[in-house]
């Protein structure tokens, strides 16, 4: 089966299933919420890694040091804002076995 010639709603249910067996990136997407950002992603990196570790067989975080939260707070652009979100982060993800690094 080659993923890229399904109907698009049936490439987005496989992209899902892919996404979901990595379960680190699950818990950053669960966790992320509670840090209340404003027009928060979780970036690329670790979700292209995922998609080329089921592509190639290997485990679902095979390759990833670290999972990287990007935002934007038009309403404070100050480093002491950013580092309070920073510190809550750290709080929030520091159980997990890799880094999450939080940006604005």
């Amino acid at each position: 089966m080659n993923p890229a010639q399904l109907p698009l709603n049936q490439q987005l249910v496989y992209l899902r299933s892919l996404l979901t067996r990595n379960k680190t990136l699950i818990t950053v997407l669960t966790r992320a919420p509670a840090l209340n950002l404003p027009n928060w992603y979780l970036t690329a990196g670790a979700v292209s890694q995922t998609i080329w570790n089921a592509v190639s067989s290997l485990l679902p975080d095979t390759g990833i040091d670290d999972y990287d939260l990007v935002y934007h707070d038009s309403s404070d652009l100050s480093y002491e804002a950013e580092g309070k979100v920073i510190q809550a982060g750290r709080l929030l993800f520091d159980n997990l076995p890799v880094k999450v690094e939080i940006r604005n």
